[in-house]
């Protein structure tokens, strides 16, 4: 089926650039985040984005509503020979390996996590971000540190349903709780940053939330 969009930025840099980029967006989600990776490690990568979440929380709170987070990685289990799709507890999320922040870190976010991996077939190799159901970010990075040159596209416009479309399939499970975009189509919305300046620059410029910086240094 063909769709179109508009990308008002491309990144081609290495991971610390590429994971400030998703973070930028993340913090400014009214309503949610859906990240999907293929291999999330604690790493300063991680960090990066565990750190815009706890941002998220606080900037939620402040305005006085909560932001639904899905996130779906693959790290293969056992318990992935009969069922692919393993829901994370927040006791597993928050160890060693992951450290995603604990539900009372974050007590404006409501947050699901699934493990997907298919063993023998192969791995859940999607890297993307969609954010308030308005912006795609399409990447090649894992969550986890590396010294690789990698590139992500910034998406908008009803291109980014497609995107919507390939997290929801991918997920599987029951979405608990519901997604508040879920029937607001990204083709029904105006394009976010594209005719807006201001808003674009935002999202681009180091300089334009400081207190946010702060949060999302490593």
């Amino acid at each position: 089926m063909g769709t179109h969009g508009v990308v008002p930025l491309t990144i081609i840099s290495t991971l610390p650039d590429i994971n400030r980029h998703t973070a930028n967006c993340i913090v400014r989600a009214e309503k949610e985040v859906f990240l999907a990776t293929n291999f999330w490690i604690h790493s300063d990568a991680s960090i990066i984005i565990t750190n815009a979440l706890r941002e998220l929380s606080k900037r939620a709170g402040e305005r006085g509503n909560k932001v639904v987070v899905k996130i779906i990685y693959d790290r293969g289990s056992v318990k992935q020979l009969y069922e692919n799709h393993q829901h994370v507890s927040p006791k597993e999320f928050t160890g060693d390996k992951i450290q995603l922040p604990a539900p009372e870190d974050v007590p404006n976010l409501h947050m699901e996590v699934v493990n997907y991996h298919r063993p023998v077939l192969g791995t859940f190799h999607a890297k993307l971000c969609v954010i308030d159901r308005k912006i795609g970010l399409l990447q090649s990075n894992n969550v986890q540190d590396n010294d690789n040159l990698e590139m992500m596209v910034h998406l908008e416009g009803p291109i980014v349903d497609a995107m919507y479309d390939t997290l929801l399939i991918s997920w599987h499970k029951h979405l608990d709780p519901p997604l508040p975009m879920i029937g607001e189509p990204a083709a029904k919305q105006p394009i976010p940053t594209h005719d807006n300046l201001a808003s674009k620059a935002e999202l681009t410029d180091a300089a334009a939330s400081s207190s946010h910086q702060k949060q999302i240094e490593i």
